[in-house]
This record gives C-alpha cells, sequence and structure tokens, in this order.
C-alpha cells in the first residue's frame, strides 16, 4: 500500500509532532509514504524514508485546489494508492486529485469548521471511494448523517505517547505555564489574563508560553503588555514540535472553544501535566475531573483557583486520572491502527497475517 499524506501550513503548525509520528507509524506498518508538504517546509520536518513533494499553499481555496491538482503527475509516478487529506483545508484539492488517478481518498475531520466543509463538497463526495477520520465520537455523529450513506466516518482519535513515568519539573525552576489558543483576544482570554495577572503579582518567577500556532497575534500581545504580564509572556514561534514544549511544563491551560481537536493537549494528559480547559463540547476527551478541570464559563476566580492548585494533592489526582484514560483511549500507536484499517477499508486490500 502507498499513500500520500496532504498537508498544509497551518495543519504542519499545530501537528508538527503528530505528523512525524504518523509517517514513521505507517512505514513501520509498510505502508509506503508521499510526504505532501508546503514549498517552504524544511528538510527536518520530513522523513528521508518516504517521498517529498511540494505545492504552494494559498490563502483562496480555489488557488489551494489548483495548487495541488498539478501533483497528479508526479502522485501518478509513485503509484500512490490512497491519498489522505490531513487537514479540512485541503480536502478540495484532494478529492481533484483522488478523481482524476481514481483512487480512494481519506479526510481528516478535526473541528466544528469542518462540517462547515461538508455542505458544498456532499455532491463530489457521491460516487466516490471516500472516508473520513474524525478526531471525537461527537464531530463523527454530526458529520454521518451530512454525507452519502456509501461514505464510511470512522472515529480515528488523536494520538498521544504516554512516557513512562509523568514529567516532574524541577522544583527549583520558574513556575512554566503553557497557554494554547487561536490567537485572538476575546473575553476567554480577557478572564484568563486578569487571573494570571493576580497571579503573577504573587509568583512573579511564573514564566507564561503563549501557543497559538501561525496566527496574528498582534491584539493578544497588546492585551499581556495591558495587563502587566510581558515580562513573564513569550511566544511560542510556528512549526514547533509541541510535544517537545511540554517538557520541563508545569501546567497546560486551554482558555477558549474551538471546537478543535489537537494532540498537544492529550500530549500534556499524558506526560502527567494538569490541564484546564475551557468547556467544548466538540472535544469528548475534556472530562472535567478525570482529564482535566474544565470551566463551563470564562470566570476571573475560577480560572485563578485552578491555576493556584496546580501542584496540591488534587493535581496529583488529576494527571494519574489523565494519563491513564490517555492509556486507555488515546495511545498513539491506536491512531497508526485506525488510520491502517480505514485504507484497508477504502482500497479493498487484504489484511496480511503472519508466514506459518
Amino acid at each position: 500500500m502507498h499513500t500520500a499524506l496532504i498537508a498544509d501550513n497551518a495543519w504542519l503548525a499545530d501537528e508538527l509532532g503528530m505528523f512525524r509520528f504518523l509517517v514513521v507509524g505507517l512505514l513501520g506498518e509498510q505502508v509506503r509514504v508521499a510526504q505532501v508538504v508546503p514549498e517552504g517546509t524544511g528538510e527536518s520536518v520530513t522523513s528521508a524514508f518516504g517521498a517529498r513533494l511540494t505545492w504552494q499553499d494559498r490563502r483562496h481555496d480555489l488557488l489551494r485546489r489548483h495548487q495541488l491538482a498539478g501533483l497528479v503527475p508526479a502522485l501518478d509516478e509513485l503509484q500512490v494508492g490512497v491519498l489522505h487529506a490531513l487537514d479540512g483545508r485541503v480536502w478540495s484539492g484532494a478529492l481533484k486529485i483522488a478523481r482524476k488517478l481514481q483512487v480512494p481518498v481519506v479526510l481528516n475531520l478535526a473541528s466544528a469548521a469542518d462540517l462547515d466543509r461538508l455542505v458544498p463538497l456532499r455532491r463530489q463526495l457521491s460516487g466516490m471511494r471516500a472516508g473520513f477520520a474524525a478526531a471525537t465520537t461527537v464531530l463523527a455523529e454530526a458529520a454521518q448523517p451530512m454525507v452519502p450513506e456509501s461514505v464510511p466516518v470512522e472515529l480515528v482519535a488523536p494520538g498521544a505517547q504516554v512516557p513512562p513515568a509523568p514529567n516532574v519539573a524541577p522544583g527549583d525552576r520558574s513556575l512554566c505555564i503553557v497557554i494554547t489558543g487561536d490567537g485572538t483576544f476575546d473575553d476567554d482570554v480577557r478572564a484568563l489574563l486578569e487571573a494570571l495577572a493576580v497571579f503573577v503579582a504573587d509568583e512573579p518567577d511564573a514564566l507564561l508560553f503563549l501557543d497559538c500556532p501561525g496566527r496574528d497575534t498582534r491584539d493578544l500581545w497588546q492585551a499581556v503588555q495591558q495587563y502587566g504580564l510581558l515580562h513573564q509572556a513569550s511566544m511560542i514561534p510556528s512549526n514547533t514540535d509541541h510535544r517537545r514544549l511540554l517538557i520541563g511544563a508545569h501546567l497546560l491551560i486551554q482558555p477558549q472553544a474551538l471546537g478543535r481537536a489537537r494532540s498537544m493537549t492529550l500530549q500534556a494528559m499524558a506526560c502527567g501535566i494538569p490541564v484546564m480547559a475551557r468547556e467544548d463540547p466538540w472535544l469528548d476527551y475534556l472530562i472535567d475531573g478525570e482529564t482535566a478541570w474544565v470551566t463551563a464559563k470564562s470566570d476571573v476566580s475560577t480560572w485563578l483557583e485552578m491555576i493556584r492548585r496546580h501542584d496540591g494533592p488534587a493535581a496529583r489526582r488529576l494527571t494519574e486520572s489523565a494519563r491513564d484514560w490517555v492509556r486507555r483511549h488515546h495511545l498513539a500507536a491506536r491512531l497508526v491502527d485506525r488510520t491502517v484499517d480505514l485504507y484497508r477499508k477504502l482500497t479493498g486490500e487484504a489484511y496480511r497475517f503472519p508466514d506459518g
């Protein structure tokens, strides 16, 4: 089996670590991989063991689809047997390639925004060998009635690697808080920044790392300055392996309900880092008291209370529970297995059994 993983800049900015793991995992399952990445993607991002093709990522969907269509001859020469569009923004281009090559296509479904993209694509999906890899049960259930009956929607949840022991940051290090979001300054972020301003007044050595890959963060940065947090805050660069960022972190805060599944949050749980998050109906892995502390509304006092108990007995119980939950439901190896299962379902390729 030979697959082409099609990624855009926005998805790679969020899921660089997952891209690398998926490539290695598929190769380990003896699936040949062509890595289709935007021009300018560093050589270190892709694996030397799979073919690498580049395309010019554009903002407009029509231009993006046209750029991807230019890869048809190269993908045909590689004899790719299944396409895998890793982000909703490349669905349309992947479908156009699949029609020309007459091969099946897998479409990752990871956000509520992707559901809006389904409506104009329904007619294109009819008669095609296509399937959706939904990141959460809620997204899968919402998408199923929106696609033709012949198109399967499978749960292929994002995965994390659970280390043998939880991360334990040295006690003499400053408190490191990773804040992840979309880069906009809204009411949710405002409440969190107000809480952090109070907290930092008592913990002046605390460090804040803002993770908003690929977004325009000018308003957010001005707000950080307004709340007197500029000296504690740093912006995490785009195209950074978020798993590595979590080494040494004491806390991950997700203040916005973005309706988008991200493996970074699951990896924090796997590493034993307390997660604090805004309630999000699209993310079934945010379970209050079991995998994260979840607040139904952005309330300054609630954020402040949660942050203050980040290293107490309650936090230790939470992280132990979250690690166990990820181990049972979201292992990265399971992501690879479910992906290969979906490939086989669409291609009709038989499973390989051990000799003898």
